[in-house]
């Protein structure tokens, strides 16, 4: 939840009256002091989450009562791994933890080229960020297949 996305879905949700843990590697959240007046922190929790690592993300989502939505806003980064292991394998970790603990909803923030691989952007996000629409390609094509699993669908 700290970078730029992150900050905002926890604003939004915070400012819409919703609790809202904010996860990240560290388990903090950066930006708390600094939401304003507007947005209640009252509702705010936070946890660590190294979205690389499918057992820990199995551990947040099942030990973590009641969730009604998982927001998925992470990316690669030079502190937090490739574009692989975040990007692809991280939102599938992400999806299969949601389906083995039922949550109702997956949220994916993602990049709107992303299924455009033809367009300009995506070829130059590719390239400048060393396989990141490919791999967020990659790893969304298989969270669908997840989620269009029978046993998922008859859920």
């Amino acid at each position: 939840a700290n970078g730029q996305t992150g900050r905002e879905c926890v604003s939004f949700a915070l400012a819409s009256g919703r609790p809202c843990i904010a996860t990240s590697r560290s388990g903090s959240f950066a930006y708390a002091d600094s939401l304003g007046e507007r947005v209640p922190t009252d509702k705010l929790s936070t946890k660590a989450l190294d979205v690389t690592k499918a057992d820990m993300m199995q551990s947040v989502i099942q030990n973590t009562p009641n969730l009604g939505a998982v927001i998925f806003a992470a990316s690669a980064s030079t502190k937090g791994g490739d574009a692989f292991s975040v990007d692809k394998n991280g939102v599938i970790y992400a999806a299969q933890a949601c389906i083995d603990a039922k949550v109702p909803r997956l949220v994916i923030v993602s990049s709107g080229t992303v299924t455009r691989p033809d367009s300009a952007v995506y070829k130059l996000l590719n390239t400048v960020g060393k396989g990141i629409m490919e791999a967020k390609i990659k790893g969304e094509d298989e969270v669908r297949a997840l989620y269009a699993a029978p046993s998922v669908l008859e859920q």
